[in-house]
């Protein structure tokens, strides 16, 4: 299970605006580039219509250990369709190890599943985590909190970006945590609960080198003084490794174009609602900053900030009004949409 999610999450960055970069230009410049940045059609298609509906055979938890492990309908749609496609014998197995397991860990353990790790995974991650209260399968599988605006934090550290580059890599690394609660486990215990692994220090230094470790990978020939291109961010969201399930893609948004912009927002808050984090690129004159949509309610959206390690929340007049001024930058400039 170690080798299978072997990652960190959040660290100290200034909290101030991010200050200007000339070489951020050759971001503006790339996004009007053809190729991994094209622009995909904009609309109003249906991004879910090839999505595995609800499946009669399925995985035998309650639906309130389901929510104990916060399982939204994308999840679920996966771990059902996951299921039908195992073997007889992996699915007795299946069946067998959350029967066996205490009804506040089951959820956690049916997201892991979707997440697409293998039975044996499963089963050494519930041995991990046996008999332990909701509290601390909280705390520690699920860091993060979609619907709770305000700060991010594990023992008392802010969950953000380490550097003034790191953004988009802090934002992937946090989708991952929500997706993947083995993910989140190895970030905040180092797969050592109850050791020095598991406080403090030892989770920042992990999130440090985990951020280190994704910007890596998304800053092939790219220069990382510039930050992390947009084509980076969505070969990320679409590793297996990072368990969220969707076809992301790299969608412009022209202000000038308000109808097609409208379109894209919306296609945003779709896909949040399905379950999907949604990286969104904004900035002022110039591209400068990622955030990451990762809830939406009846209030607005709320987004993960990764400068200030904190979830604010737009409301619906800001939204229409393309004001994202709360996140630091007032205009939007693209998004990273599953499809």
């Amino acid at each position: 299970m170690q080798d299978a999610a072997q990652r960190s999450l959040t660290a100290a960055a200034p909290s101030q605006r991010r200050p200007v970069r000339a070489v951020a230009v050759l971001l503006l410049l790339a996004l009007a580039l053809p190729g991994p940045t094209a622009t995909s059609p904009l609309g109003l298609p249906s991004i879910f219509a090839g999505a595995d509906p609800p499946a009669a055979v399925a995985p035998v938890v309650s639906d309130a250990a389901a929510l104990e492990g916060a399982l939204n309908a994308a999840q679920l749609t996966r771990s059902a369709a996951r299921y039908r496609g195992l073997s007889t014998v992996e699915r007795v197995g299946i069946d067998a190890l959350l029967a066996t397991t205490d009804q506040a860990a089951q959820g956690y353990l049916l997201k892991a599943f979707a997440a697409g790790h293998t039975v044996a995974e499963l089963s050494e991650f519930a041995h991990a985590i046996a008999g332990r209260d909701r509290g601390w399968l909280r705390t520690r599988l699920s860091p993060v909190d979609p619907r709770q605006a305000g700060p991010v934090h594990y023992r008392g550290y802010l969950v953000r970006q380490y550097d003034d580059t790191s953004c988009g890599s802090t934002a992937i690394v946090v989708a991952h945590a929500m997706a993947d609660p083995i993910y989140a486990y190895q970030l905040t215990t180092g797969g050592r609960p109850g050791t020095a692994e598991e406080s403090g220090d030892a989770f920042i230094a992990r999130l440090r080198a985990e951020e280190r470790r994704v910007r890596g990978t998304t800053n092939m020939l790219w220069p990382p003084v510039v930050g992390t291109p947009p084509w980076g961010v969505r070969d990320q969201m679409n590793q297996q490794a990072v368990g969220i399930g969707g076809l992301y893609r790299w969608n412009v948004i022209q202000e000038w174009a308000t109808g097609a912009a409208d379109a894209v927002i919306r296609q945003a808050m779709l896909a949040v609602d399905q379950g999907y984090p949604v990286p969104m690129l904004i900035g002022d004159a110039i591209p400068r900053h990622y955030v990451l949509l990762v809830h939406r309610d009846v209030a607005g959206a709320l987004f993960y900030e990764p400068t200030s390690g904190r979830i604010e929340r737009i409301g619906e007049q800001s939204l229409r009004r393309r004001d994202f001024s709360v996140l630091g930058y007032p205009h939007i400039q693209g998004v990273v949409l599953p499809r």
